[in-house]
C-alpha cells in the first residue's frame, strides 16, 4: 500500500465521519412544536370534543428523529393561514412517536412519519402522508372539509 492510497483511505474515512456526525446532530435538533398544538390534549379528548363541534379531529403524528417530521413543522406548520385554519376548523392533536406510537393511536392507519390525518368519528376520513408544501396541505384541508361534512350530513350530525 502507498502513502498516497492510506491517505486517501483515511480522507474517505474522514468525509463519512464527518458526515456522520452532521447527521447527528440535524436528526437530534428538533423543530420546536407549532404552536396549534397543545400536548396536554389527548385523541380521546379532541374525539369527544369533536362529538359536539361537529369539527373533525387534526392528527399529526412525527418523531423527533424524523428528519421529514422536522421539515414539516418548520415549513408548512408554521405558515399563518395553515395555522388559522388548523385552529378555526379542526380539534388538534400532536402525537409524539419518537419512541413509540402513543397507545391511543395504535388503531390509527400511521404508516410512516410525518402522518396527517383527518378524522370524524375516530374513523380517518383524509391520510397525508409526507413534507408538503404549505399550498398543498392547504389544497388538502380544503379538499377534504367537503368529505367531513359531507360524512357529518351522513351520520345525521
Amino acid at each position: 500500500m502507498t502513502p498516497s492510497t492510506t491517505r486517501r483511505g483515511w480522507s474517505f474515512v474522514i468525509v463519512i465521519l464527518v458526515a456522520l456526525l452532521a447527521f447527528t446532530m440535524v436528526m437530534r435538533h428538533a423543530s420546536p412544536m407549532p404552536e396549534v398544538f397543545d400536548t396536554r390534549v389527548t385523541l380521546s379528548q379532541a374525539e369527544s370534543a369533536a362529538q359536539t363541534s361537529g369539527k373533525p379531529v387534526f392528527v399529526f403524528a412525527t418523531a423527533d428523529w424524523c428528519g421529514y417530521c422536522q421539515k414539516l413543522k418548520r415549513g408548512a406548520l408554521q405558515d399563518e393561514v395553515v395555522k388559522q385554519w388548523i385552529s378555526l376548523n379542526t380539534h388538534a392533536v400532536y402525537l409524539d412517536c419518537t419512541k413509540q406510537v402513543p397507545d391511543e393511536a395504535k388503531d390509527l392507519p400511521i404508516e410512516g412519519l410525518p402522518t396527517m390525518l383527518l378524522l370524524r368519528g375516530g374513523k380517518p376520513v383524509a391520510t397525508l402522508v409526507g413534507a408538503v408544501p404549505k399550498e398543498e396541505l392547504i389544497r388538502w384541508f380544503e379538499a377534504n372539509a367537503g368529505a367531513v361534512n359531507d360524512e357529518k350530513a351522513r351520520s345525521g350530525g
